[in-house]
C-alpha cells in the first residue's frame, strides 16, 4: 500500500493518504470538519436548514391547531 503526503484543500495543513484514494479523487481534505466546511461554503444546505428550522420555530405549534383550539379539526367534517 503507497502513501503520500499531501496538503488539505481547506486549512492547508499536512496529512497522509493512499496514493489509490487520490487517484479516485478522494482525500482532498485531512478530516471530515475540513471537507464539511467547503462543502458547506460549495452548497450552503446547512444554513438552508437552519433558517427553515428558525422560521418553524418562530410559528410554533400554534401552526398545528385549529381555530377551535384542536389539532384534529380537519378530521370532523367526515
Amino acid at each position: 500500500m503507497s502513501t503520500a503526503t499531501y496538503k488539505c484543500l481547506c486549512c492547508k495543513g499536512d496529512f497522509t493518504a493512499r496514493t489509490a484514494d487520490r487517484k479516485r479523487g478522494w482525500a482532498l481534505y485531512c478530516n471530515k470538519s475540513c471537507k464539511a466546511k467547503k462543502q458547506e461554503q460549495r452548497t450552503g444546505q446547512y444554513a438552508a436548514y437552519k433558517s427553515r428550522v428558525e422560521s418553524f420555530e418562530s410559528v410554533g405549534d400554534t401552526a398545528y391547531y385549529a381555530e377551535d383550539g384542536s389539532w384534529d379539526a380537519h378530521k370532523s367534517s367526515f
